[in-house]
């Protein structure tokens, strides 16, 4: 009975887990029996040349999130062997074959790893909301991460930027104990997680800036405590010599092989991520700055909790807010904006990056989002529902439509798929584009040749493959890339 009674306490975060869960999960084998994204294998194959050799000997990534696939996936292995002495494994295949199938399988355990690691970032997120303030801002904030259509997106693939999420969620958590109370705890667990966030993705380690600003908001509104104290500066130290620790923990060749780990000529060496992406002048920074808080990047974030986000200085300026929640709420936002700033400086200023802003944002957002219910609440029930629905269901919808397409074969699986069925029919294939060869790769006896447009004689009957319409030429079949993912494919035939 007291197991149940604790279930129905959290059963509205875990329902929300659940959804979260369930939108990142939908199309998870997207793409097979391919792998169009070019970083996957990056994770997939440091991971399993960890049985080789521990030392991953490229710093491009640090190597936290390699590790633990590792570990995942030594697990798969021994559940296989497992299931082959039990004379099990003929059953399972006839089941489910894909569990054999190898490379594929790594990749759709990497994808599992993410999706849940995804979904549950939704927790530390409600108990920051429900520490700061309470714990229907708390819900709010995880409904709110739960449905940002770039996090859901990026939990589909096997990448490191939704752990690194993951990790950083958790420094915030106990950053915000540091923001509550002068407790060493906090600031030795605040560091270590941000640690862990930097050893799955270096920018990750932006996150220990949080600390910085938690400690003096502290010490500023506590009247007992000075803000540039000795003792203070001490548990700041602390606190970031636990971050350094937290990252060689993940990344133990940080240390081991340095001279590596320092190089900036190539994506051997970590210091190579930091000239890669570059950096605009001053003006293009304001730009892109203005862009990414605005249109830039609203898809990824969803308008509605972008828009959320920028209007939220207003709080700052309302008499009816106690000091103390206006306190809480820069506590969150002045990461964020700094966050944005510092990234939009890139000159690769891609979705990816901004990542690291989304807790804040969720968090902020479902601050406001309280604020407005718990005023509208009383008298104004039908506003309520129609703000509700205005905020809610347009990410919601690009969810949805995101997990549509990845549910959808990919036209070069459908052009796979095709050629699989039609093989014989043909003594060459001609095609012109890079990302077709991927396709034809898989068929060793294919006789196949790449050219630039087709030539007036041809000796060899087959097809010409292309992604651009051709004039002159049979069409054999047309592949639509509306509501499928990947390029327009055009089959002609050639005699």
């Amino acid at each position: 009975m007291l197991k149940r009674i604790d279930i129905l306490k959290y059963k509205w975060i875990i329902a929300i887990f659940i959804l979260a869960l369930l939108v990142r999960t939908l199309g998870i084998s997207h793409g097979f029996p391919f792998i169009f994204h070019p970083d996957e294998p990056a994770v997939v194959r440091s991971a399993m040349g960890f049985r080789f050799n521990l030392n991953p000997k490229h710093f491009d990534w640090p190597s936290l999130h390699f590790y633990l696939n590792y570990f995942v996936f030594s697990f798969l292995i021994s559940f296989r062997s497992l299931l082959q002495i039990l004379n099990l494994k003929r059953i399972i295949i006839s089941v489910y074959p894909l569990l054999w199938r190898d490379p594929l399988v790594f990749y759709l355990i990497s994808r599992l790893f993410n999706t849940f690691l995804g979904a549950f970032t939704v927790v530390p997120i409600y108990l920051i909301g429900k520490r700061l303030f309470n714990s229907k801002v708390g819900l709010l904030s995880a409904l709110v991460l739960g449905l940002f259509p770039f996090h859901s997106y990026s939990s589909h693939f096997a990448l490191v930027d939704v752990p690194m999420v993951f990790w950083l969620t958790w420094g915030i958590y106990f950053t915000s104990g540091i923001l509550k109370e002068n407790n060493l705890k906090n600031y030795i667990y605040a560091g270590l997680f941000f640690g862990f966030s930097a050893s799955t993705k270096y920018n990750g380690g932006l996150g220990v800036f949080t600390i910085v600003v938690a400690h003096f908001l502290r010490t500023f509104l506590n009247e007992n405590e000075k803000p540039f104290s000795l003792n203070g500066f001490g548990k700041l130290a602390i606190s970031g010599l636990f971050s350094i620790l937290g990252f060689v923990f993940g990344t133990p060749y940080s240390v081991l092989d340095f001279d590596k780990f320092i190089r900036s000529d190539s994506p051997i060496g970590a210091l190579w991520q930091f000239t890669n992406v570059g950096k605009v002048n001053f003006i293009s920074h304001i730009q892109q700055f203005v862009s990414s808080l605005t249109y830039g990047f609203a898809n990824d974030f969803g308008y509605s909790f972008l828009l959320l986000f920028i209007a939220s200085p207003i709080v700052f300026f309302s008499k009816a807010l106690k000091k103390e929640d206006k306190f809480k709420v820069a506590f969150l936002f002045i990461p964020a904006i700094v966050l944005f700033y510092y990234i939009s400086g890139f000159e690769k200023n891609r979705s990816h990056y901004y990542a690291i802003t989304y807790p804040y944002v969720a968090l902020i957002v479902g601050y406001l989002l309280f604020l407005c219910f718990n005023l509208l609440r009383e008298n104004k029930k039908i506003a309520l529902y129609l703000i509700f629905s205005l905020v809610f269901i347009p990410p919601f919808f690009l969810i949805l439509k995101d997990d549509f397409l990845f549910i959808r074969k990919d036209t070069r699986v459908v052009l796979y798929n095709l050629l699989s069925s039609d093989l014989g029919k043909h003594n060459i294939v001609f095609y012109n584009s890079n990302s077709l060869s991927v396709v034809l790769d898989k068929f060793s006896d294919l006789k196949r040749k790449k050219i630039n447009s087709m030539p007036k004689k041809i000796l060899d009957k087959g097809i010409f493959l292309t992604t651009k319409p051709q004039e002159g030429l049979k069409l054999s079949s047309k592949i639509d890339n509306r509501l499928r993912r990947g390029p327009e494919i055009y089959l002609y035939e050639v005699n």
